[in-house]
């Protein structure tokens, strides 16, 4: 009961101080909607290839010999290459009375793909000099020219940039093999007859196993026990957990201040004067922190959801496993607010476990492109546990059996830290 009676005088403060609800409950939404906004709905079940396929690639073919053929083939399995432009296209920019489009050419395909790139319909031309056929024979080394628009959609711009140059490389790659092969049978005819006849029965041979079709090296695709295959992941069901994990973490900083006004304004010393002990003044304050959490975690999921059953790509989540995940995070991200608010450190100190914490936990940047040497340190930070059981959740799809394990862990935070805070409380008396 006198935890109760705490908790709703701590309420009666929030709702009197409008400026900080407001920015509590609409601060998160600065990052959720312009994911959701920014979310092409109608490609998020295209994998990469199919994605990639669409994308226009205008190429000028200056060389037109067997290597240059062979690389716009390989291009085109992956781009949408396009070439040899007439008609409309040619008057659209004002190019039909262009010498260099009398008839189609590379020179007017060129001129065109710069002409698109000014306009920002086109992300990218590659043009391959004459040449290039003779120097790749005599092993020379030759360069092709991929021209873009700075201003244009990076991403974009990569994808062909790096698509482009692995298929360079794969081209390459092959034509020397083939050309190693044809010099290999040469030096064979001049062998001995024994050593002609393996070497024939080696390039001929039969790579099948018996009469059935296994190879002599065979692969099997194998799911973890417990894996659920799902559909890839969208800005929005990324946007989830990075958004709710790190906003969980503006806690700290806002505990910090809200008990050190009631330090300078002698509350907390009248609030210790009462039957209501120090205890019940922590648990009243975690409670307070996660009721917060708990809201702005309604308001973050609740919206990507909304928005992605709105638009036909629905995210589903289990329930009780997001409400036992987000209890314990909010709770240790709790106890680190009081933590801090029973020291001397300034209020600012507050943001440390956030940013820091954000970092290191996979809340700004996912814990798959951390540095190696980072990744130890991220098994000290809450936020690592919040975003394994928030992706386990709406990528995994899991429930509340598999994210236990985390919810015990930031169950152990809560302790560690509120037990620290409990302490130093008798500091302050």
């Amino acid at each position: 009961m006198r935890i109760l009676s705490l908790l709703k005088n701590d309420l009666r403060r929030l709702f009197k101080d409008v400026g900080v609800m407001l920015s509590l409950l609409l601060i998160p939404l600065v990052f959720m909607v312009p994911t959701i906004l920014n979310t092409d709905f109608e490609t998020l079940d295209l994998d990469d290839d199919e994605k990639s396929e669409g994308t226009p690639l205008v190429i000028a073919d200056y060389d037109g010999g067997e290597v240059a053929l062979d690389y716009i083939k390989e291009l085109d399995t992956n781009l949408k290459v396009e070439q040899n432009f007439s008609g409309d296209v040619l008057a659209e920019y004002e190019l039909q009375d262009d010498p260099r489009c009398a008839q189609p050419s590379p020179a007017c395909d060129e001129a065109v793909g710069r002409a698109r790139l000014l306009d920002g319909s086109l992300s990218g031309v590659l043009v391959i000099p004459e040449g290039l056929t003779t120097a790749f024979k005599d092993g020379k080394h030759t360069n092709v020219a991929l021209f873009f628009d700075p201003g244009g959609d990076a991403l974009v711009a990569t994808q062909i940039q790096k698509i482009s140059q692995g298929l360079a490389i794969k081209v390459a790659l092959t034509k020397q093999i083939d050309g190693a092969k044809g010099d290999f049978t040469d030096l064979s005819s001049v062998s001995d007859p024994k050593v002609q006849a393996e070497i024939d029965k080696i390039l001929n041979q039969n790579t099948s196993i018996g009469t059935g079709k296994e190879t002599a090296i065979h692969v099997d695709e194998v799911s973890p026990v417990g894996f659920t295959e799902k559909k890839k992941l969208g800005p929005v069901e990324q946007g989830i957990p990075q958004t709710s994990v790190l906003f969980i973490f503006m806690l700290p900083m806002f505990l910090t201040m809200w008990v050190r006004e009631e330090q300078e304004s002698g509350l907390l010393k009248r609030l210790l004067s009462t039957p209501a002990g120090k205890a019940d003044m922590i648990i009243d304050k975690l409670l307070f922190g996660v009721l917060v959490c708990l809201v702005q975690m309604f308001i973050i999921v609740g919206l990507g959801i909304l928005a992605s059953t709105y638009k036909g790509h629905p995210v589903s989540i289990d329930i009780p496993g997001f409400l036992v995940l987000t209890l314990a995070l909010s709770a240790s991200s709790a106890s680190i607010g009081l933590f801090i608010s029973s020291t001397r450190l300034p209020s600012s100190t507050g943001l440390v476990p956030m940013l820091l914490g954000g970092l290191l936990g996979g809340a700004l940047l996912f814990l798959d492109y951390l540095p190696a040497f980072m990744l130890p340190f991220s098994y000290i930070v809450p936020q690592r546990y919040g975003m394994v059981g928030y992706l386990d959740l709406v990528a995994r799809g899991g429930t509340l059996v598999s994210i236990l394990p985390e919810a015990g862990i930031l169950c152990m935070f809560t302790l560690f830290f509120a037990g620290i805070a409990i302490w130093r409380l008798d500091l302050l008396d």
